[in-house]
């Protein structure tokens, strides 16, 4: 890997860990805003996906599909067939529109976040 592609990945890290910190900051506020929370813990878990697959220089499409991810990932390395996405890509879209809100609960958003 060039620095140019190892700097990209990088950037890609620190965009996922900027959302995983976002998350932490909500939660600390107070469990009001949770679909925000589980929003970015979404958004972290895609944008890690996808830091991989340009580490291994693979193409992906311009997707919120994390199990469509993770299979792409699977193909590098079979270890993500031990990372469960779960449906987290509903907090994606759906749950950002108030007709469509599944009210998570804060037990949700820690395993979203891995925060134990």
């Amino acid at each position: 890997m060039t620095p140019a592609e190892a700097s990209y990945v990088k950037e890609w890290m620190n965009a996922a860990q900027e959302d995983l910190d976002v998350t932490e900051l909500i939660i600390a506020e107070g469990p009001y805003m949770l679909n925000s929370a589980c929003f970015h813990c979404q958004q972290a878990i895609e944008k890690f996906l996808k830091a991989f697959l340009i580490s291994r220089k693979k193409e992906f499409p311009k997707t919120h599909n994390l199990d469509h991810l993770r299979e792409l990932c699977m193909q590098e390395d079979i270890g993500f067939s031990q990372f469960d996405v779960g449906d987290y890509e509903n907090f994606a879209v759906r749950n950002r529109y108030p007709h469509d809100n599944e009210i998570p609960d804060i037990g949700q958003v820690k395993i979203l976040n891995f925060i134990t």
